[in-house]
């Protein structure tokens, strides 16, 4: 299910995914619930030390309300929404990382321009602290740099970085991230303001040492 939701989100702007979508994540987190709840209960008998009983015995009496079965219900709106979903070709399958489905990307834009964002790339280039004249500031380094030289060999081994700012841009899959992402790395006062920019396609399979060689 975890899967099968992954796979509809990237689709979650078509009309009668959008409308699915909420519905099975309801029912996934019902389902989470009733595993944590039989956890619980099997915790307790351990805890009472009573051997002998069951812990499904009283989870039993929980999840059936009179004629209302939680356990039946949920299943049943799984495989009803998972049905529908397969329907328009949407399949839980496992994650084989399958560059084909999700291409790895660079730091250039595969378009020349972009439109509705500009709202959005005033406010990062404002979160990177990046100045209207950056040619300055890179002039003002320049000589920072070489005034403190002769100093340099009495520094310790300590890191100068005290914290690494981290800014993320989230959003569903297709509204242009990536995209944004990009034209901010090419953005000429971004060029200007940074000496090196590292561009890092990290995609689904998250390999920590395949990311740090690259």
């Amino acid at each position: 299910m975890y899967d099968l939701i992954n796979k509809a989100e990237w689709r979650s702007h078509e009309e009668n995914v959008t409308k699915l979508l909420p519905n099975l994540k309801d029912a996934v987190y019902e389902a989470e619930d009733l595993l944590d709840e039989f956890t619980w209960y099997k915790m307790k008998v351990q805890v009472e030390g009573n051997a002998s009983q069951s812990p499904f015995t009283d989870f039993y009496d929980t999840i059936i309300q009179g004629s209302f079965n939680k356990l039946s219900d949920v299943h049943s709106r799984l495989n009803l929404l998972s049905s529908h979903l397969e329907n328009m070709g949407i399949r839980g399958v496992a994650q084989r990382f399958d560059k084909l489905v999700r291409p790895e990307t660079t730091s250039m834009p595969n378009e020349t321009k972009i439109f509705g964002r500009d709202k959005e790339l005033k406010q990062v280039l404002g979160f990177l602290n990046i100045p209207t004249n950056s040619k300055r500031k890179r002039a003002i380094s320049s000589i920072n740099a070489s005034t403190s030289a002769s100093a340099s060999n009495q520094v310790s081994n300590e890191s100068r970085i005290s914290a690494i700012p981290v800014l993320s841009i989230v959003g569903i899959g297709g509204v242009g991230k990536t995209t944004l992402a990009q034209h901010i790395t090419n953005h000429q006062r971004v060029k200007s303001h940074f000496e090196l920019i590292i561009w890092v396609c990290v995609s689904d399979d998250f390999d920590i040492k395949r990311l740090t060689k690259e």
